[in-house]
């Protein structure tokens, strides 16, 4: 399975210690293949996955969308994703001709 496109994406856990509140961000990577989109606790087959969207905030931030037959998961993202939702609509479009061919 070749990895075709990454995004970076972070999630901050908050917890409090001796009455001090504490965040730790932590990054993992969105993982594009042909068959699959991986994170860090999900594999998405790339038939459950309907669609992928993003909601752009302020310096580039943003919540990437993977809309999904399981629900939508949202991914805090620090960079834009327009090449990650490119290979991704690419690969789409060339599964559905196929499908459509065969």
């Amino acid at each position: 399975m070749d990895i075709l496109a990454t995004q970076t994406y972070y999630i901050t856990d908050r917890s409090i210690h001796w009455n001090e509140q504490l965040y730790v961000e932590s990054e993992y990577r969105l993982q594009l293949s042909e068959e699959v989109i991986r994170t860090n606790s999900h594999i998405f087959s790339f038939k459950d996955v309907w669609d992928m969207s993003y909601k752009p905030m302020s310096d580039n931030k943003g919540i990437l969308y993977l809309h999904t037959i399981q629900g939508v998961f949202s991914f805090y993202i620090k960079t834009r994703p327009f090449e990650f939702i490119e290979i991704y609509q690419e690969i789409k479009l060339a599964q559905k001709r196929e499908n459509n061919s065969g």
